[in-house]
């Protein structure tokens, strides 16, 4: 049995245990989530990756309009949004309330995420479906840090 043939027999137990089937396409379906979804609210980048090498569409978004990255932004899994990135994902997505991957994870306080957001070209610029901008949003949360990175990344 070569290689490829043992890791398909892996991902085929795997997506057993987790109870999910294949369908045409090698789209996943599962009852209440996606496997990428989930592999990203773990925090699971072995998972996320096993999800995308199955077919799973990196701009699946769950019910309030989140994509894959604006939940790994939201949850500060750099390396997660850094794939995500690298495979496509497009950082200026919304979710139902206007909020983009950059705006979760300035919230949040995730710095590292931000400076990987902001150097894949994330909009600083940007405002919620409120009115509230990201540079406002990380004053409003005492961000400082992430204040200055962004006020030093703004463009006039």
């Amino acid at each position: 049995m070569n290689n490829i043939q043992k890791q398909l027999e892996k991902l085929t137990k795997r997506l057993n245990d987790i109870n999910a089937t294949i369908v045409p396409a090698y789209n996943i379906k599962y009852k209440d989530s996606s496997f990428l979804m989930d592999a990203i609210a773990d925090g699971n980048l072995q998972s996320v990756r096993e999800a995308i090498l199955l077919g799973e569409r990196i701009d699946t978004t769950d019910k309030d309009k989140r994509t894959a990255l604006i939940q790994a932004a939201s949850n500060g899994y750099k390396e997660i949004v850094e794939l995500l990135i690298n495979i496509g994902a497009n950082v200026q997505s919304r979710d139902k309330y206007g909020d983009t991957a950059l705006m979760k994870a300035v919230c949040k306080g995730h710095k590292e995420v931000v400076e990987v957001l902001v150097d894949a070209g994330a909009d600083i610029n940007t405002s919620d479906f409120f009115g509230n901008s990201v540079i406002k949003e990380a004053k409003i949360n005492r961000r400082t840090d992430i204040y200055s990175l962004l006020k030093e990344n703004v463009s006039v």
